[in-house]
C-alpha cells in the first residue's frame, strides 16, 4: 500500500538527520523512524513510503530493501525517493548509495533545505 505523505528514516544515530524529521513534520509528512534494516524490511512488507532517508552505515545490509523501494514501479506505483546521509566523508559509501539507486547522497554537515528539495521533487 502506497503512503504518499510518509517518509521512512533509517539511521544508526539518533542525531543524524534529526532536523530533517522536524522539517518534514512541519511540511505535513508522517515520519517513521526505524533503527535497524530488519525493521525496515518488515515495514516494507506492508507499505511503500513516498521517500526514505537512510544512514549510510546501513548500506551494505540494505540491497534487498532498496530494491523493494524501487520494485513497486512494476505495479504502476511511483518509486520511493531514496536519499542517503552519512556522518563522514566516504567515497565508497557514496558510490554504493548511487549504484543502489539513491537520488542523492549527503555528508554531514549537510544543507537540510537541499535534502528536503531532493525529497520534495517527488514527495510534494
Amino acid at each position: 500500500r502506497r503512503l504518499p505523505k510518509t517518509v521512512l528514516m533509517l539511521r544508526a544515530s539518533a542525531d543524524l538527520a534529526r532536523t530533517v524529521d522536524a522539517a518534514l513534520v512541519e511540511r505535513g509528512f508522517e515520519v517513521h523512524s526505524l533503527e535497524t534494516p530488519q525493521q525496515m524490511a518488515e515495514w516494507l512488507e506492508h507499505s511503500l513510503p513516498a521517500a526514505a532517508v537512510i544512514d549510510a552505515r546501513y548500506l551494505h545490509a540494505l540491497g534487498r530493501q532498496i530494491g523493494a523501494l524501487k520494485a513497486q514501479s512494476l505495479a504502476e506505483v511511483q518509486d520511493a525517493v531514496v536519499v542517503v546521509v552519512s556522518s563522514r566523508r566516504d567515497l565508497g559509501r557514496k558510490l554504493l548509495a548511487l549504484r543502489n539507486g539513491a537520488r542523492a547522497y549527503f555528508e554531514e554537515p549537510f544543507d537540510t533545505l537541499e535534502l528536503l528539495s531532493q525529497l520534495g521533487a517527488v514527495v510534494t
